[in-house]
């Protein structure tokens, strides 16, 4: 409009500009210019207008349908400016109510002669009325506000009739208003879609503002009549003249209970949307009321938050809460339905309901106490990791969209996941399941359901699985021939008399030892083994030598087939098999086969699985390694212990100098006494430290276990380790350190090659972990003194078993073989 209005002065301007001197120009264009600043103002008031009015109705028909929905109000709080209230309602939506305001001034009248009086401006007060059949309908201006069709419009559903239920009424109607071009009120009844003249009690269209004229008199006062009253359970508001009431809602919370004391720390993760972060608190205090410190200002990281009491609670909408490793006895959340993710794992939690928490997306809540888990309502969870608690039953048919599911290390004898069809990853293992049902799980691509009591399992139809691991079963077959792109199966202790593998051609890990294969159906197997490429070989392990009842056999000319197709062909250990009758001169074993694969898990019962992760494994004080591991425990059917610092020097020398990353040194015919399964050696050994990162070393000199060693320190954030690479020479004397301080050596001849990684786990000291990812420390069974004792330790600049620790420190434990 603005741009019409200037176009037509400029046109009428041009064209009296021949008959009209410059002076009367430049009057006429002032005047212009003020006129267009007069436009430009009025269509900024009528602006304001129509926002206002339309900001109103939204805010009635919230409270109306607020009342219908009984849906309660959670909090109420004064706008920043004094205008009104926001109101949070227990849905998560909001109310602003504003407070009336002064009406608005007529315009100054135009310059010159005194000109007539203008209309007053208006704006229509929109409203709702309870009409004689009960329901409210709007009103305007004291009105009913009427369609096109002369009838009232409602501002609330019809309810169904008394009796059988009646036909549901539709939404209330929610009006719209506008200013048109000639600056009258319009409404629409269709959101926008038609819309027609708001006319006054006589049907006259109503004016958003008067034309110029002199000075108007003040416009009447808007309404102020704004109250919000807590009655009891119901807040009642009275707006506008109608009054409101709606129940009073509790605040969106969730409760904590630590058995950790008052004055020591729990470290929370809390995330919010960025509208809610203002409104997150913490009651650490537990006094029911927001005190100084107490707001959360962190948000998406972890934080300490010092405790005053054993119970606290975290206020407002927040949509994702991490409070692992904090001692929990109790979590409530049923009061935050914003919650999406919930990671409450590694407490002491015996109860957990997320009924209410129908958002939630990712549940972990393993290794609790937890013996009941109902998560029928929260169907938008794609991941649940609910492992290690006492979990009897799981029932996930409604979690259509679950993709992960890792409910091991339970009690859970059925597990239905036919409902589960998006799954991509479930591990089940270490329950009782006696059957599993897989076949509508299509998009599996990880399947690990070992150390049940399966005595069948059809793959069939999964023909995405990248990973099998069905071991300790009961199986007395298995058909893999449909699971193409299978790179890592394993099906060791089972029953099984026979296996084909020659469709899974991406297969780079077999482990089949404590079966039933032998003769033919083992030539079978070796001869259905894919072709693998030299740099790129696959991994059989076949035989258990320590398993009594172990019924596999592999010949030498069976291994020899599966050597030439670049199999390495390897015992339950991960040491070369070699078939009876083949075995190497001397009969030797390798100092570094003594030592456990893996480190001791937190329990303390058994070992990590994860080789290589810094974050797993458990930490012990001294006194309760030499308790726990002396003389030795008995994991997995094996016997192992704690070793002494003269054993941990057959792995790792006793001076740091002769094991270092960094720096480049030789050391010749270094004297050392060390300890291999109880027997006493004192031998001989060449270093070369520093070598491109990598330490070498040509130890045992002199004795039947002369070997070449390499130690490297890899730096890879939460798997950083010290791998120890060990190679039997087989009483070679020939061959010197400078040969082993060369690549060629250690990628040629490696069937041999025993490997041992020690993770960089840190140390655990007042119930906080320091250097994990950087330095690694292993107690041994030899104390120091009275406070003290020794370890194996690594850091990124050398290796050495002489470091002395506080015994009270919580240090890493990997255990050495007791033997047979």
């Amino acid at each position: 409009m603005k741009k019409i209005l200037t176009t037509i002065t400029l046109a009428a301007l041009i064209i009296i500009a021949g008959c009209t001197d410059l002076d009367d120009i430049y009057r006429q264009l002032d005047e212009q210019k003020d006129k267009l600043a007069a436009l430009e103002a009025r269509l900024r008031t009528v602006e304001q207008l129509m926002n206002s009015a339309n900001s109103e109705i939204t805010s009635i028909k919230g409270l109306i349908d607020a009342m219908n929905k009984k849906v309660s109000v959670v909090s109420y709080k004064e706008l920043d400016d004094k205008s009104g209230y926001e109101l949070t309602m227990s849905d998560g939506s909001k109310i602003t109510l504003k407070h009336g305001a002064k009406g608005e001034k007529g315009d100054q009248g135009e310059k010159g002669d005194q000109g007539k009086k203008g209309d007053d401006g208006l704006t229509p007060v929109v409203n709702v009325k309870r009409h004689n059949d009960g329901l409210l309908y709007w009103t305007i201006n004291g009105e009913w506000l009427l369609d096109a069709d002369g009838k009232m419009v409602p501002a609330e559903g019809k309810n169904g009739e008394d009796g059988q239920p009646g036909t549901p009424g539709a939404d209330g109607i929610t009006p719209l208003l506008r200013i048109n071009s000639d600056f009258y009120w319009e409404m629409s009844l269709d959101v926008g879609k038609t819309w027609q003249l708001v006319q006054d009690a006589d049907g006259n269209p109503v004016p958003a503002q008067g034309p110029k004229g002199e000075q108007g008199a003040p416009g009447q006062d808007g309404d102020a009549n704004l109250t919000i009253t807590e009655v009891g359970e119901v807040i009642i508001i009275v707006y506008k003249g109608v009054t409101y009431t709606l129940p009073k809602g509790a605040p969106v919370m969730m409760t904590l209970t630590t058995a950790k004391n008052v004055g020591e720390k729990i470290t929370l993760r809390i995330n919010a949307s960025p509208a809610d972060q203002p409104d997150i608190w913490i009651d650490l205090n537990n006094n029911d009321k927001k005190d100084e410190g107490e707001a959360v200002t962190v948000f998406g990281s972890d934080v300490d938050y010092l405790l005053g009491a054993q119970t606290v609670t975290v206020y407002g909408k927040v949509t994702e809460l991490r409070c692992i490793e904090n001692y929990l006895t109790s979590l409530d959340v049923s009061k935050n339905t914003m919650l999406t993710l919930l990671s409450c794992y590694d407490n002491q939690l015996t109860s957990l309901d997320v009924s209410k928490n129908s958002m939630l997306t990712s549940l972990t809540c393993h290794r609790n106490q937890l013996t009941l888990l109902d998560v029928s309502n929260n169907t938008a969870l794609t991941f649940l990791q609910c492992s290690h608690n006492q979990l009897t039953s799981l029932d996930v048919s409604n979690n259509t969209a679950l993709t992960q599911l890792h409910c091991h290390d339970n009690l859970l004898t059925s597990l239905k996941v036919s409902n589960n069809t998006a799954l991509t990853d479930l591990r089940c293992y270490r329950n009782q399941l006696v059957s599993l049902d897989v076949s509508k799980n299509t998009a599996l691509t990880i399947l690990e359901c070992f150390a049940n009591q399966l005595t069948s399992l059809d793959v069939r139809y999964n023909t995405a699985l990248t990973h099998l691991t069905c071991h300790t079963n009961q199986l007395t077959s298995l058909d893999v021939s449909n699971n193409t792109a299978l790179t890592h199966l394993y099906c060791y202790g089972n029953q099984l008399t026979s296996l084909n593998v020659s469709n899974n051609t991406a297969l780079t890990w077999l482990v089949c030892y404590s079966n039933k294969i032998s003769g033919d159906n083992m030539t079978a197997l070796v001869n259905s083994l894919p072709m693998r490429t030299v740099g790129n070989g696959g991994f059989s392990l076949v035989i258990n030598l320590k398993d009594s009842n172990e019924q596999n056999k592999c010949t030498a000319e069976q291994a020899a087939v599966a050597i030439s197709k670049n199999w390495n062909v390897l015992d339950s250990d991960g040491d070369p098999y070699t078939p009876p009758g083949d075995t190497p001169p001397g009969d030797l074993n390798n100092p570094l086969s003594y030592v456990a694969e893996y480190n001791v898990n937190p329990e303390g019962d058994g070992f990590v699985t994860d080789l290589t992760a810094c974050k797993v494994s458990g930490h012990f004080t001294f006194d309760e390694a030499n308790t726990k591991f002396t003389p030795s425990i008995t994991i997995g059917g094996k016997q192992y212990h704690l070793p002494s610092i003269e054993e941990w020097r057959s792995i790792v020398p006793k001076n740091w100098r002769h094991v270092r990353f960094t720096e480049t040194e030789s050391y010749n015919d270094i004297s050392e006494t060390v300890t291999v399964q109880g027997t006493s050696i004192t031998m001989s050994s060449d270093f070369r430290t520093g070598v491109e990162g990598v330490s070498y070393a040509l130890r045992y000199k002199g004795t039947d276990l002369v070997s070449a060693w390499r130690y490297e320190y890899i730096s890879d954030g939460n798997n950083t380790r010290m791998k120890v690479t060990s190679r039997s020479l087989k009483g070679q004397t020939g061959v010197t350190v400078d040969d082993i301080a060369k690549p060629a050596f250690w990628s040629a001849n490696a069937d041999d090659d025993v490997t041992r990684h020690f993770p960089a786990s840190g140390f655990y000291r007042e119930s906080s972990l320091y250097n994990v990812g950087m330095l690694g420390y292993f107690w041994s069974s030899s104390p120091y003194s009275s406070s003290n004792a020794c370890t194996m330790s690594v850091c990124s600049g050398n290796a050495s078993a002489f470091s002395i620790f506080l015994r009270d420190y919580g240090l890493s434990v990997r255990l050495f073989s007791s033997g047979d």
